[in-house]
């Protein structure tokens, strides 16, 4: 990377890191152009240069997030140790779901708003793409070291078991940012209940 797309990249990703500030202090609908240009020090024209407006940051932040929960589940497989590495991908999901609870105003707008969960198009569809198949890729990899130590059944196709329990997990975070339970069960919770189906499929018996 040249110095000047390292400068490009380099306020960028300023303005994402101050407009995350701001959604989380004012609320994503009260955060105007102008709060944001006055945070960074910068002018309108420069804002838009890199952002059609705080929809597409917001898009950003969104990939942001997603690309930050691939590395906890095969990072807690690997710590797992004697554990197995089905225990150690439990408690890193688990943290998982406790760090968004601790953010919650902001991690359901990131959900509902950002449309991370739904289809994109164009540019941010491909990224959005890319950033899931790397999740899919960490957790297939969980899922084939657990096949290599014996702890996981053989017959199951790795990718498949990781679309699962992606795709679980997502499902549990959506309806949870949309509060589509009306009990005061901790997404912890949830989550680990939906775990426990799957991982009784997993194991080796």
């Amino acid at each position: 990377m040249g110095v000047r797309e390292a400068k490009r990249a380099a306020m960028r990703a300023r303005i994402l890191d101050i407009c995350g500030e701001l959604f989380r202090e004012l609320g994503f609908d009260a955060t105007s152009i102008d709060d944001i240009v006055e945070r960074c020090g910068i002018s309108r024209q420069t804002f838009f240069n890199y952002f059609p407006g705080k929809d597409a940051v917001l898009g950003e932040l969104g990939l942001r997030w997603l690309e930050s929960q691939v590395v906890a589940p095969r990072a807690g497989a690997d710590g797992a140790g004697h554990g197995g590495v089905l225990t150690g991908m439990r408690s890193a999901i688990a943290a998982q779901a406790r760090a968004i609870e601790a953010e919650a105003d902001f991690l359901r707008l990131v959900v509902t708003r950002s449309q991370i969960f739904g289809a994109l198009q164009g540019r941010v569809s491909d990224q959005r793409r890319e950033k899931i198949d790397n999740l899919f890729d960490a957790i297939a990899g969980v899922i084939a070291l657990g096949q290599s130590n014996g702890e996981i059944s053989a017959n199951f196709d790795p990718r498949v078991a990781a679309e699962t329990i992606v795709s679980t997990m997502f499902m549990a975070v959506r309806l949870w940012a949309t509060e589509h339970w009306d009990d005061d069960v901790p997404l912890e919770a949830r989550m680990m209940r939906a775990l426990d189906v799957i991982e009784t499929g997993l194991r080796v018996r």
